[in-house]
């Protein structure tokens, strides 16, 4: 399902916005592209997650997405900090990864932060054992990432509020590029 219809010849493409459905909401919406996009290259290419305005100060301050639905937000806010631990205990033990870890904990905390309400302190797990083989290191990451985007897309479509489904969403979409990330590196090591 395409937002968008592109129609021409050669190197000229019109863009066509499709007529709006009043009785499309939102919920609806990312359900279908979820299910349309099988999940996760799509979801990424589209949206994103960045540092500056994280999922909840988009909506004007850290955590105030997780008063909308605490329950969701505490979810997702843990899957955050067990990621950046994971993440942060693999570059300490595979030191060459570490430009591309780091920036990926640094999103992990940014989520920590956007769905943590004020006052709320989540912990992550140490970050357990990591392989001593960094491409088994790599594929255990690729999974993790991948539950988490899985989450995090299921709880956008169960959600009430419009905002919170709208950063899970982002959540998810970031953490499906990090999947890919992960995966591509796995394919690149010896």
């Amino acid at each position: 399902m395409s937002a968008y219809t592109a129609t021409g010849t050669g190197s000229v493409h019109v863009v066509q916005r499709p007529a709006t459905d009043p009785a499309l909401s939102r919920r609806r919406l990312l359900g279908s592209a979820a299910t349309a996009m099988g999940g996760g290259l799509a979801a990424a290419t589209l949206t994103g997650c960045g540092g500056g305005a994280a999922a909840g100060r988009a909506t004007g301050g850290a955590g105030d997405t997780a008063r909308t639905d605490p329950a969701a937000a505490r979810r997702v806010a843990a899957n955050a900090a067990d990621l950046a631990a994971r993440l942060t205990a693999t570059v300490r033990a595979h030191r060459g990864l570490r430009t591309m870890l780091l920036p990926m904990a640094r999103r992990h905390d940014d989520h920590l932060r956007a769905f943590t309400a004020e006052g709320d302190r989540v912990e992550g797990r140490a970050g357990g054992r990591v392989p001593a083989d960094a491409k088994q290191a790599l594929r255990e990451l690729v999974g993790s990432e991948r539950r988490a985007a899985t989450a995090a897309k299921q709880a956008a479509v169960r959600v009430t509020s419009a905002e919170l489904a709208a950063a899970l969403a982002s959540c998810a979409a970031g953490l499906a590029q990090h999947e890919v990330l992960l995966a591509q590196a796995v394919d690149e090591l010896r």
